[in-house]
């Protein structure tokens, strides 16, 4: 029984650039899931800033999230892009206050294009091969015993537990 799985050399079904299907697959994916991140990281900062600033959209902001959730990434955009502007009054003031949907879901997608920004100065493998080496580290560790680790071992595992 043959398995294609982390087996093949990249040849299989090349483009003209030497890369293959599955790796632009695997890249759109990716790139989606890191969306969907960034929209929610997004949110969560602009719902800090309107805390200092608008209190009453910070918690409208707050309200449509729960039933909309920004982990969907450009559904959650296009989403509040839909929704119209409107005045609310505050129950407890009584005060007017102009919610624009459209302009949070700008000022969303402008952070969420900041925070992307600042990922391309993430060196991502150099990330992986220290996790890598970390987790490798930590199995050898409490998997290779020396005269007088196993003690030191125990310890730190009934510390993390």
């Amino acid at each position: 029984m043959e398995s294609s799985w982390g087996d093949t050399d990249g040849r299989e079904g090349d483009t003209d650039d030497g890369v293959s299907e599955d790796d632009y697959t695997f890249a759109n994916d990716t790139a989606k899931i890191v969306a969907r991140v960034l929209t929610s990281r997004a949110v969560q900062r602009i719902l800090i800033q309107l805390q200092e600033t608008d209190l009453f959209v910070a918690h409208w902001l707050a309200e449509y999230c729960s039933s909309h959730p920004p982990m969907t990434g450009d559904k959650f955009v296009l989403d509040m892009l839909r929704e119209r502007p409107f005045y609310a009054a505050d129950k407890i003031t009584g005060k007017e206050h102009f919610v624009s949907p459209p302009e949070l879901a700008n000022r969303i997608m402008v952070a969420r294009k900041a925070l992307a920004g600042g990922m391309s100065k993430f060196d991502f493998p150099t990330y992986l091969q220290r996790t890598n080496t970390e987790v490798l580290r930590q199995h050898l560790e409490s998997n290779s015993y020396t005269s007088g680790s196993y003690e030191k071992v125990e310890r730190r595992r009934q510390r993390r537990a």
